[in-house]
């Protein structure tokens, strides 16, 4: 995983939104913050700066300012706000490398709305604090990121859930 500047932020790479909302989580994050089909999922707001949403969990916001935030459930309710959306498995076509156990999942029309991000946006996949896993639409990690080319894309090799 690169550290775009030295001293900043580590990048997954990038996950385009589909025309029906889906998105991909590649198998390293997942293996990392501990994503699953079976683990209720919530959809945080970013910051001001780089727009876009957290993915994390009430399991990772335990013991946190954070945890009583509003949010967005994906999977089992978590919240009372929001929508619910399906999280599942995905296929890779590299069963060793970071695509392995990849997860996909669908933003509903509401959610995309609340988080600003339409479909064709392409969301830049940051390490935060552990606590939430940052899916970036601007700012300036993000304008950083396109200045390196060698960056994945994990949507060219997931969309489970288009129909």
């Amino acid at each position: 995983m690169p550290q775009l500047v030295k001293g900043g932020k580590y990048v997954y790479g990038w996950s385009t939104v589909s025309e029906c909302g889906v998105v991909v989580i590649p198998g390293e994050t997942v293996r990392e913050y501990g994503i699953s089909p079976d683990v209720p999922l919530m959809l945080i707001k970013g910051s001001r700066t780089s727009g876009g949403f957290g993915l994390t969990s009430s399991r990772l916001l335990e013991g946190t300012p954070l945890a009583g935030v509003e949010c967005v459930s994906i999977g089992p309710p978590v919240c009372d706000t929001g929508n619910v959306t399906e999280v599942q498995p995905g296929l890779s076509g590299n069963p060793e490398g970071p695509d392995s156990g990849a997860l996909s999942f669908r933003l509903t029309p509401e959610a995309m709305e609340r988080f600003d991000v339409r479909a064709g946006a392409r969301l830049l996949l940051v390490r935060g604090s552990g606590r939430a896993l940052g899916f970036l639409a601007r700012g300036p990690i993000y304008e950083e990121a396109l200045r390196h080319a060698e960056l994945r894309e994990f949507n060219r090799t997931l969309h489970a859930l288009d129909p």
